[in-house]
């Protein structure tokens, strides 16, 4: 799975409250998206 990476996008010095929310919600979303593949790759891997 590609990981989306938010950090990268440019933010304007002069930001709506909108934007920065938008901001942090893909954020959110991201580090959402990486917990549920480790969990995921964690539960397929055989138990010792």
């Amino acid at each position: 799975m590609k990981s989306m990476s938010t950090s990268s996008i440019p933010v304007p010095a002069k930001t709506s409250w909108l934007s920065k929310l938008r901001a942090m919600a893909l954020e959110a979303l991201e580090l959402h998206l990486r917990t549920c593949e480790l969990l995921l790759e964690a539960s397929r891997r055989p138990q010792r």
